[in-house]
């Protein structure tokens, strides 16, 4: 055998360790609902199907509050963009992402054009059964919430009729799970599945077959821990027994495209619309603050050519919807604030590194309490009345020491705050990645 021949094998079957990139992949995407990462270690099983399998990152959240961040994740805009800036009609809402056109971009309606089907299944913006369009442009099938009942065996759903009717006794995650099973198991290629089930957000009821399964579980919390040990621990219990409701719905999914022979031709992706306090700094629950338990969540994805390990470079909400289309191969908006990450999934440095990320809040006025900018090792938080916090995440990662900025850090955040909150499309870029 020539030793060009033996340099060939060894390249050949380096290159068949890691799956081949199909050009026109399928996506699974698993938004979850209000995850503390800290639950993490507490779910192996959400572990084996997905980090164990793939590449782990965390990803930041500008605006950590359901509807402004799910409109973001959509559309790959910041919340001043979207002007989704809170939940109800007072802050945008459902109503703002309509009038503004933002629902009419969505990388749902970027994949219809190129030919992907695409299925939703779960929770989409709140009131989304208020909108003009209680079935959002983009999607081929379509099985959403109604008008949410704080009940998980008494809600309502819209279909593609965008007709509503009450659905009773089925755990929702576990109809909105079998609802996407159904689907993924006769849609043709290529595809895009989003499955939102709505945990661990309340109502705070596990399935039955969950319930106890962490009685004794005694947790470690974190050294900003400073809420009711007692209650939150009984929260915590419950949060976790609604995440192996999760765990189910994704195993089955994942079984699926295997029968089907798809799964190394999908990538699977998981994370949350935003993070949840747990008892850090005070907070026994909620979110809408700075601090990383509401602005970071984990970011799991697995597929073709993925590597599996961890990665800590900077990513952001906004950069899904362009990634989601660069695996599509669909066009992306100039409007779009976020970059494609795809690179980085294939295992390969990004041309552009992200440097910091906008983060922003609304008051019902539309102002902002506070905006920060988080970076690899650093965030500095501006106070409405105009105070610099700085908190090195890297030596401080429970965010327990923030200092006033010194006169030049005070200087670079407000500059860098004022080109953010203003930003859009390119702009962004030349201010988060430059």
């Amino acid at each position: 055998m020539t030793r060009f021949l033996v340099v060939a094998i060894l390249l050949l079957s380096a290159a068949c360790e890691r799956s081949p990139r199909p050009e026109r992949a399928n996506i699974l995407f698993v938004l979850a609902d209000d995850l503390n990462t800290r639950l993490l270690p507490y779910l192996p099983g959400l572990a084996k199907m997905l980090p164990a399998r793939g590449l782990a990152l965390q990803m930041s959240i500008p605006t950590p509050v359901c509807a402004p961040s799910r409109a973001t994740i959509l559309t790959g805009r910041y919340a001043h963009n979207t002007t989704v800036l809170g939940n109800g009609p007072l802050r945008g809402g459902v109503w703002a992402f309509e009038r503004t056109g933002a629902d009419k971009s969505t990388f749902a309606v970027w994949l219809r054009d190129v030919g992907y089907h695409t299925g939703f299944f779960g929770k989409y913006l709140n009131e989304q059964e208020l909108a003009d369009h209680p079935v959002p442009p983009g999607w081929e099938r379509w099985v959403g919430y109604g008008k949410m009942k704080m009940s998980r065996t008494g809600y309502s759903v819209i279909e593609e009729d965008g007709k509503q009717r009450v659905v009773e006794k089925e755990y929702d995650s576990d109809f909105f799970a079998a609802r996407a099973n159904e689907w993924l198991e006769t849609v043709p290629e290529p595809f895009l599945a989003m499955w939102t089930p709505m945990v661990p957000h309340g109502p705070f009821v596990p399935p039955a077959r969950h319930k106890g399964r962490f009685d004794g579980v005694r947790f470690k919390w974190p050294p900003s821990f400073a809420a009711d040990e007692r209650k939150v621990a009984q929260l915590t219990r419950t949060r976790l027994e609604m995440m192996l409701g999760l765990e189910d719905g994704l195993r089955a999914l994942l079984a699926t495209l295997e029968k089907r022979g798809l799964l190394d031709r999908t990538y699977v992706i998981f994370t949350s619309d935003h993070g949840l306090f747990a008892g850090e700094h005070g907070f026994a629950a909620g979110k809408g603050e700075s601090y990383d338990e509401t602005t970071r969540v984990p970011l799991f994805v697995r597929g073709p050519g993925v590597p599996v390990g961890r990665s800590d470079a900077l990513v952001a909400s906004t950069d899904l919807a362009p990634t989601i289309a660069a695996i599509a191969g669909a066009e992306v908006p100039p409007n779009v604030d976020g970059r494609s990450i795809l690179p980085l999934l294939l295992g390969e440095d990004l041309a552009e590194p992200r440097r910091r990320v906008l983060l922003e809040w609304f008051d019902q006025d539309g102002t902002s309490p506070w905006l920060a900018v988080r970076e690899a090792n650093d965030k500095f938080v501006r106070m409405k009345d105009g105070a610099c916090l700085h908190f090195d995440v890297r030596n401080d990662p429970y965010e327990m020491s923030p200092a006033p900025c010194d006169a030049e850090q005070a200087k670079r955040t407000s500059s860098t705050l004022d080109l953010l909150a203003k930003c859009s499309g390119a702009a962004c870029a030349e201010v988060e990645f430059r």
